[in-house]
C-alpha cells in the first residue's frame, strides 16, 4: 500500500492499467507535488513504486545479464532483480581468445614481426649452410625473438588453461596469469 505523503525527489512509479495488466508509464514523478493521494483518479490505472536489486558483478564477456520484473498490484511495487546467465562455451573460448589476441599486441606488431622473422630466419639460414657461429648481431637478434617467443607460449599455455577451464564448467578469470 501506498502512505502518504510520497516521497516525490526520491522515488519512482510506473503506470499500470489494471484491466489489461499492462504497464503504460515508466520512471514517472509522483503526480503531486506535495505526495500527496491522487484525487479522482481513474480506477482502472494503479501506481506502482519502481524498486531495484542491484546489479551483480560480472564479466559480460563470460556472461549476460538478465533483469527480471515482478509485479505486486496489491503492495504497489515493481521489482527488478538481476540474474547472470552464463554465455554458450563455444562464446566464452572466443572471449579468451580476443584476449590473446589483446596481448598478442602487447608484445609485437605484425608488420615489424614479418621483417624480424626474415631477418632471424635469413641469418640463421646464412650461416648454418656455411655451418658457422652467428655474429654478436645475429645472436642479440635471435635472443630478443626468442624471448618473445618464450611470453607467447606462456600466453598459449595460459589461453590453453582458460580453455580448459570453461570446458570444466569452472569460472576463468580472463585478465589473470597472462605474460606481459
Amino acid at each position: 500500500m501506498i502512505t502518504y505523503p510520497v516521497d516525490v525527489a526520491n522515488t519512482k512509479w510506473s503506470v499500470i492499467q489494471l484491466s489489461t495488466g499492462e504497464i503504460v508509464g515508466r520512471n514517472k514523478t509522483w503526480p503531486r507535488p506535495d505526495g500527496g493521494e491522487i484525487q479522482g483518479a481513474d480506477p482502472d490505472f494503479a501506481y506502482l513504486l519502481q524498486g531495484q536489486t542491484a546489479q551483480p558483478d560480472y564479466d559480460s564477456r563470460l556472461y549476460t545479464l538478465q533483469g527480471t520484473e515482478t509485479v505486486d498490484v496489491d503492495a504497489n511495487q515493481i521489482n527488478k532483480t538481476w540474474a547472470t546467465t552464463k554465455r554458450p562455451t563455444q562464446d566464452q573460448i572466443q572471449a579468451a581468445e580476443n584476449v590473446e589476441s589483446e596481448r598478442l599486441q602487447d608484445h609485437l606488431s605484425i608488420e615489424r614481426e614479418i621483417v624480424e622473422t626474415r631477418l632471424m630466419l635469413g641469418a640463421l639460414l646464412s650461416f648454418a649452410v656455411d655451418n658457422q657461429a652467428l655474429p654478436p648481431k645475429a645472436r642479440a637478434m635471435a635472443t630478443d625473438y626468442k624471448a618473445k617467443a618464450v611470453k607467447l607460449w606462456k600466453n598459449r599455455d595460459r589461453l590453453d588453461e582458460i580453455r580448459a577451464d570453461i570446458e570444466a564448467d569452472i569460472e576463468p578469470d580472463l585478465d589473470a596469469g597472462w605474460s606481459e
